[in-house]
């Protein structure tokens, strides 16, 4: 019994760090769609280095998603969706 108590409490520091992890990587994603949100508006050509490499990172996400989704005029909704799934998940690493 003492074994299991000890181990336990071995794998809080362990699943703190993790949340801890998980959390500013999450945070780090909506930064990244959110810049690439914002850039679309202003480089609209993908010109400058920064618009450049947030469509490199984000786009591994989001074109799976534009696929599935039915575009509707000029409008692209994939981001939105993106954005609600990292949502859910940061509620689920906070909830652990």
């Amino acid at each position: 019994m003492y074994y299991s108590f000890a181990y336990s409490l071995a794998l809080v520091p362990l699943m703190e760090y993790t949340k801890f992890i998980l959390t500013h990587f999450i945070n780090a994603c909506y930064v990244a769609l959110m810049g690439r949100v914002l850039l679309s508006f202003v480089d609209m050509r993908r010109e400058h280095r920064v618009t450049q490499f947030l469509y490199h990172l984000t786009e591994p996400v989001i074109a799976p998603i534009r696929n599935v989704l039915p575009r509707v005029g000029m409008f692209d909704f994939s981001v939105l969706v993106v954005f609600v799934l990292l949502g859910f998940m940061q509620r689920f690493v906070v909830a652990l």
